[in-house]
C-alpha cells in the first residue's frame, strides 16, 4: 500500500461515492476492512459516516442459476437477500455499539414507521430494535433457503409469505434509521468478497452502485479485480467507472491485472 493505513481508510470513508476497493483476497485485506469499520462506529447526533463490515453479502456460488430458470424471481430473491443482509447487519452494529437505554425514546418513531410501512401482518407489532433485528435475520435466512430450493427444484417456494417483513425498501429504511440516531452522513456498506457469489448477487450490488443513493448508502466493495467481472445491474444497465463509482487500490493487484489484460491483448493482436 502506497498510502499509510490511516490515510487509505480516511480516503475511502471520507468519500460518499460508491467504490470498488481492489486487493488480493486474504487476512490482510480482511483486517484492514474490519479496522476501517471500527474507526467509523455508530454514534448519536453525529456528522461522521458509519462503517459496517460484511463478509457474507451474496448468495452462495454452490447454487448457481440454470439458463432455463425464470430470471425475474432470481433477481428479486438476490436483491432482497442483499437488502436484508445490509439492514440486519446495521442493527447488529447499532445494538453492539450503543446502549439500548439510549435508543428507547429515539426508536419509537422509527419502529412506528416499520410497523406501518414494512410489517405486512398487522397482528404483529415490533416493540424494540432487538426484535426487529431478529425479524430481519429470519427474512434474510429465508431468502437464502428459497433461492437454494428454486435452483435445485425449479420451484418457487412461497414460504416468504409467512414472514412479517417480506420486502425491504432500503432507501426509506436507511433514511428513517438515520433520523432515529440523528446522523447527517451516510452508511458505508463495506463488502469483503472473499468467496465466490452468484452473478445475480453481483448484479444486485451493482444496482445499488447505479442508484443515486450514496447520500445515505455508499457501497465499498472489496474484491480481487479479476473476480468481479460483472458490471451490469439487475435491469441490464452498465455501471460505469467515474460516472457511478471510483476505484481504490489496496495493493498492486489492479496494476498486475491490467498488465495481464494488456499482455493478452498484445498477444492476440
Amino acid at each position: 500500500m502506497e498510502k499509510t493505513k490511516e490515510e487509505l481508510i480516511n480516503k475511502i470513508m471520507e468519500e460518499s461515492r460508491h467504490q470498488f476497493i481492489y486487493g488480493y483476497n486474504g487476512k490482510l485485506r480482511e483486517q484492514f476492512l474490519r479496522d476501517m469499520a471500527k474507526k467509523y462506529p455508530v454514534k448519536l447526533d453525529d456528522r461522521e459516516p458509519i462503517g459496517i463490515y460484511l463478509d457474507s453479502i451474496g448468495l452462495s456460488k454452490r447454487y448457481d442459476a440454470n439458463n432455463d430458470l425464470v430470471k425475474t424471481p432470481l433477481s428479486i430473491i438476490s436483491r432482497e437477500y442483499l437488502y436484508f443482509s445490509i439492514v440486519k447487519n446495521l442493527l447488529d452494529v447499532t445494538l453492539e455499539q450503543l446502549l439500548e437505554k439510549d435508543l428507547i425514546a429515539r426508536s419509537e418513531q422509527f419502529l412506528n414507521t416499520i410497523n406501518r410501512f414494512f410489517i405486512d401482518d398487522k397482528k404483529i407489532k415490533v416493540k424494540n430494535l432487538r426484535e426487529l433485528r431478529d425479524i430481519l435475520k429470519d427474512a434474510r435466512d429465508a431468502y437464502s433457503v428459497i433461492y437454494e430450493n428454486y435452483i435445485e427444484n425449479s420451484i418457487l417456494d412461497e414460504s416468504f409469505n409467512r414472514l412479517p417483513i417480506k420486502f425491504i425498501y432500503i432507501d426509506k429504511f436507511i433514511r428513517e434509521y438515520k433520523d432515529m440516531i440523528n446522523n447527517k452522513s451516510y452508511i458505508g456498506v463495506i463488502i469483503d468478497q472473499q468467496e465466490p457469489i452468484v452473478v445475480k448477487s453481483k448484479q444486485a450490488i451493482n444496482s445499488l452502485v447505479a442508484s443515486r443513493i450514496n447520500a445515505d448508502i455508499s457501497m465499498k466493495i472489496a474484491c480481487q479485480p479479476d473476480e468481479w467481472k460483472m458490471y451490469y445491474d439487475l435491469n441490464g444497465t452498465l455501471i460505469e467507472y467515474i460516472h457511478d463509482y471510483n476505484i481504490v487500490q489496496f495493493d498492486d493487484s489492479y496494476n498486475e491485472y491490467m498488465k495481464k489484460i494488456k499482455g493478452n491483448l498484445d498477444f492476440n493482436y
